[in-house]
């Protein structure tokens, strides 16, 4: 397939790992996570790149900062919640909170250039793209 066309909330509900990349294009890359309650993400920043997210389902939090030791925005984030993170912001994202003992926290992303392998079940945490 040249591009990629599918099922995006089937694809981000069902998926396993804690990252899975759907499409890596030159211009950008789709990929989907799943967190287990009390997970995260770590904190990331992309220099030169920005990145949209969503929240697929479960509830989380998101902090951006300015530099690696600031929080400067927390926003808490549920089912339907979109997230745009601007290049060289740094941001701690997809902090799961718990509602129910047994949620996931399902989130979508797309950025670009594409940094990612697929699929990628473990070494959960922070990465930082330069």
């Amino acid at each position: 397939m040249l591009g990629w066309v599918g099922d995006i909330e089937r694809a981000t509900l069902e998926n396993k790992n804690f990252r899975t990349v759907l499409h890596t294009g030159e211009h950008v890359q789709l990929t989907v996570m799943r967190l287990e309650p009390g997970e995260d993400i770590g904190r990331e920043r992309h220099p030169h790149t920005d990145q949209f997210l969503r929240i697929e389902s479960g509830t989380g939090r998101v902090e951006f900062g300015r530099s690696e030791d600031a929080v400067d925005e927390t926003h808490d984030v549920e089912d339907d919640w979109a997230i745009v993170v601007p290049a060289a912001c740094v941001a701690q994202r997809g902090e799961h909170r718990r509602r129910r003992p047994e949620a996931v926290l399902a989130v979508r992303a797309a950025g670009a250039p594409g940094r990612h392998g697929s699929p990628h079940e473990g070494g959960r945490g922070g990465c930082r793209h330069d």
